[in-house]
């Protein structure tokens, strides 16, 4: 069943737009689907099946990752760098994540108070480098104001 909510369109209520007792769709490009997708404090993160993130709801610290901080009540394309592929993503309260194949991560959005990154760079509203590739990064997830990361300590320096 949660693998058949997820193929094709999500629907999702977009509450703090418009109030729904309805799920309503997100509007996803066209010939696109979802593969996954992860909610945050006030945005939500959808990974496409041609590789893109897409993100949509509050960015006052960059949460959508798309180069500016104004909210967006539909799906806006976050901007990873071209060559790096997207294998997983996560959101945390004000920050986003991913995984990327060579097994680095990156993140956007609030790094203030946490360090919620992995790393000391100042708050982003486009993806920066969280952890490299040395790290070898094989799952990634988020919550709240916490980042967790499971690393290969065997592959990893």
């Amino acid at each position: 069943m949660v693998g058949a909510f997820l193929v094709g369109i999500i629907w999702l209520v977009l509450f703090y737009v418009t109030n729904s007792s309805l799920p309503v769709k997100a509007l996803l490009p066209a010939g696109t689907g979802a593969k996954s997708v992860s909610a945050g404090g006030y945005f939500s993160l959808a990974l496409l099946t041609n590789g893109d993130v897409f993100a949509w709801g509050n960015n006052f610290y960059g949460d959508l990752g798309n180069g500016n901080n104004t909210d967006s009540n539909v799906p806006v394309q976050t901007a990873i760098p071209a060559g790096d592929t997207v294998q997983a993503i996560a959101a945390g309260a004000y920050t986003g994540y991913a995984l990327l194949s060579d097994r680095s991560t990156l993140a956007w959005g609030d790094n203030n108070t946490y360090f919620e990154f992995g790393n000391e760079d100042p708050t982003s509203n486009l993806p920066v480098v969280g952890c490299p590739a040395s790290c070898y990064v094989l799952a990634i997830d988020a919550k709240n104001l916490d980042t967790i990361m499971v690393v290969d300590m065997v592959l990893a320096p």
